[in-house]
């Protein structure tokens, strides 16, 4: 069975200070604790040239109003955390061999954190999908500098349009789901361009926006934003009505999905980290 594994490592440092964005910094880290276990893993996953199975976050806390921040800097005793999430096949059995290896303390720069608990989920592919529902609108927090390539052009896009945050994770959903559970269209024997990419440019649309840009994410000089966008979705006139819902409750499972392995370029980096918030309730269709 194929999973999505997610560590969450919870740390608290005694030092302060500022530090840059320490995403690359987590993903060292995730390859030390690796190269401990199984070394020659470490190798092929770093050596890799195409899509790799799993994503970190930067470093992250919970501020009063318990809403997730970005660590740009560091206070005394406040609790951070960062988490590492393994989804691909080669890596099924990464999170014990990661544990096994486990060290009491990081260093992120040049402060020292400390490790108090790990945090160990499990989901299944087939699971995101039978809990997810059709939606009609969602909103995304981009937590950590986010920004989209441009397969066509191989140009850097920093607009979230729904096309490119949608499409981004169904990427990564039909590179790793099991094949039963991917999302591929077939007229007439042979698999065809996706209907669904052109159902969310038909019936997803932004309804509000609010993204800033940050400056180019170290050692990569990608540039990012962060911010906040609302989208809603409204059925068209000529689309189907069991296709329309279909659709809808795609777009809620590789959201889902989109939450664990974050969405966008650099996703093992630490870029592109996101919280949604979805609706259910009914939008009426254009006349």
């Amino acid at each position: 069975m194929s999973i999505i594994q997610s560590l969450k490592f919870n740390v608290f440092c005694l030092e302060e200070g500022e530090i840059s964005f320490p995403g690359h910094v987590i993903q060292s880290i995730f390859f030390n604790l690796l190269r401990k276990g199984d070394p020659g893993l470490a190798t092929y996953i770093h050596d890799l040239k195409a899509m790799k199975g799993y994503s970190v976050t930067p470093l992250l806390y919970t501020d009063s109003n318990k809403k997730l921040k970005l660590a740009w800097k560091i206070r005394k005793k406040l609790e951070y955390f960062f988490k590492i999430s393994i989804y691909g096949k080669p890596l099924s059995n990464a999170a014990l061999t990661i544990l096994k290896g486990l060290e009491t303390s990081f260093n992120i720069y040049n402060a020292n954190f400390t490790l108090e608990s790990v945090e160990v989920s499990v989901k299944t592919y087939e699971g995101i999908q039978r809990q997810s529902t059709p939606i009609n609108s969602f909103s995304i927090m981009f937590i950590s500098p986010t920004c989209f390539k441009n397969f066509e052009t191989n140009l850097v896009s920093l607009f979230p349009t729904p096309f490119r945050v949608l499409d981004s994770a169904l990427r990564v959903w039909n590179n790793f789901a099991p094949e039963k559970h991917r999302f591929k269209w077939v007229i007439e024997g042979k698999e065809t361009a996706s209907p669904y990419r052109e159902w969310i440019k038909t019936c997803v649309s932004e309804k509000k926006f609010k993204v800033k840009s940050v400056k180019p994410i170290e050692p990569y000089k990608l540039p990012g934003f962060t911010g906040q966008t609302t989208y809603i979705i409204k059925k068209q006139r000529g689309i189907d009505e069991e296709e329309h819902e279909e659709y809808c409750k795609i777009t809620d499972t590789l959201l889902k999905f989109a939450e664990t392995v974050n969405v966008g370029s650099q996703r093992t980096t630490g870029m592109g980290v996101i919280e949604v918030k979805t609706n259910t309730k009914p939008q009426e269709p254009n006349q």
